[in-house]
């Protein structure tokens, strides 16, 4: 390790040929020294894809865990080839701290930074890792978490099938058992998914709740009907969410929204970006500013791989123009910000993955 003094520049130099032995990878900031944001050279980056397990010290694997999503949120890297490196470098990690971490970004990474055309392969792929793990795994919560990611990674039915036997009170692994919250979030894919029938759905739901009597019931309840993915079911929702005399506290109408925008889903949510920017103005006017955040936050329909997205967002937000407008104009900013760091993102995966294809 090389002790370097940065100067006051925007470029330090930093000469290597005087270092014994081989440099397989450089890594600026081991130890985490320093306040900034670390880059890989192609290089280094090739090494840690291949070799991230051969670094010793847990502080700096984690640094460089850190190194590879920066870079992904950069767009200095495909979200598909950061979930290559998980794939390839989750299994041998040993740090329950680094994995959980990894497992966020890999959540963010699936659902919003790979084309939606991807997301029933990547998901698959990190279930099936996730699964493996989980079987090996020591440590009840090393195995809460990766149940929990694995069951949000559960886009293809025979991998939610796995899951359902843990629903069933059939588990695989003896000495691990799911949660009342773990059922729900299980119950959620059960209803999100089209290959299973809505009778099934309807009896599954009708006896969690006759099992579960609590207030995350309610709202779970509310989640997993508005996931069921039919026309009728999302038009109704959307018509419940939008109703003015809505009595739902602010925790159901949340939970409703969860349920709305399933990525499985997508060409079936099609007809409600056009609404979402027609109803922008009513729900300003008839909601409450919370409400309106929220709408914001989870129902934008930022998913859509179309740059007239961040520019209908930009026109409704020049329409607000009083002092009171200031916190909605916030919420809106901060949805533009989103779709084009995704809408970036999404067209680099797209790019990495055609040329592999050409490869």
């Amino acid at each position: 390790r090389e002790a370097v003094r940065l100067n006051a520049a925007e470029i330090t130099e930093v000469s290597v040929a005087d270092i014994e032995g081989k440099i397989a990878a450089i890594f600026c900031n081991g130890g985490d020294e320093a306040f900034v944001k670390v880059s890989l050279d192609q290089n280094s980056l090739e090494f840690f894809k291949k070799s991230l397990h051969l670094v010793k010290d847990d502080l700096d694997r984690l640094l460089i865990w850190r190194v590879f999503w920066d870079m992904t949120r950069d767009t200095k890297i495909s979200a598909l080839e950061f979930l290559e490196v998980v794939n390839s470098s989750l299994p041998p990690e040993t740090n329950p701290g680094h994995i959980l971490n990894v497992l966020k970004y890999c959540g963010v990474a699936a659902r919003s930074y790979i084309p939606v055309g991807s997301y029933r392969e990547e998901c698959h792929k990190l279930f099936q890792l996730l699964w493996g793990m989980l079987q090996t795994a020591e440590g009840q919560d090393v195995k809460q978490n990766l149940f929990n990611k694995a069951v949000s990674f559960a886009a293809d039915i025979e991998d939610l099938k796995l899951i359902i036997e843990w629903f069933d009170n059939k588990p695989t692994i003896t000495d691990f058992k799911i949660d009342q919250s773990q059922r729900w979030e299980v119950l959620t894919k059960i209803c999100e998914s089209a290959d299973i029938s809505e009778t099934e759905k309807k009896e599954r739901l009708r006896a969690e709740n006759d099992r579960d009597k609590s207030d995350e019931a309610q709202r779970m309840t509310g989640t997993c009907r508005v996931a069921f993915p039919t026309v009728e079911g999302k038009k109704s929702a959307w018509e419940d969410l939008l109703n003015k005399d809505s009595k739902d506290s602010s925790y159901i109408y949340i939970a409703k929204m969860r349920g709305f925008i399933r990525m499985t889903q997508v060409d079936l949510i099609k007809p409600y970006v056009d609404l979402f920017f027609q109803e922008l103005p009513k729900i300003k006017k008839n909601k409450s500013k919370h409400f309106f955040e929220y709408f914001i936050w989870l129902m934008s329909p930022t998913y859509v791989p179309d740059e007239s997205i961040a520019s209908r967002l930009k026109e409704y937000m020049d329409t607000l123009t009083s002092e009171e407008d200031a916190s909605y104009k916030r919420f809106i900013q901060e949805a533009i910000d989103d779709f084009n760091r995704e809408f970036k993102a999404k067209q680099l995966s797209i790019a990495y993955k055609n040329n592999n294809k050409k490869e």
